[in-house]
């Protein structure tokens, strides 16, 4: 294989592992934003179930 050959595969290679990290980094950032809503609709319907008193009386210094 001649050297100009070698150069191109290089860019190649560099420019597929360059935009599959992009999509895996778009992946991995949807995935997140999709679990911390889901944790305050989650956080939201439990404060509405439970009664306004609940908790008031915890010893946090034990």
């Amino acid at each position: 294989m001649d050297p100009i050959s070698q150069a191109g595969l290089v860019d190649v290679a560099t420019t597929l592992q360059v935009y599959s990290l992009n999509k895996v980094r778009e992946v991995a950032a949807d995935t997140a934003l999709s679990l911390i809503e889901g944790a305050v609709n989650v956080s939201e319907q439990a404060a509405s179930v439970n009664p306004p008193h609940l908790g008031q009386n915890v010893d946090v210094t034990a």
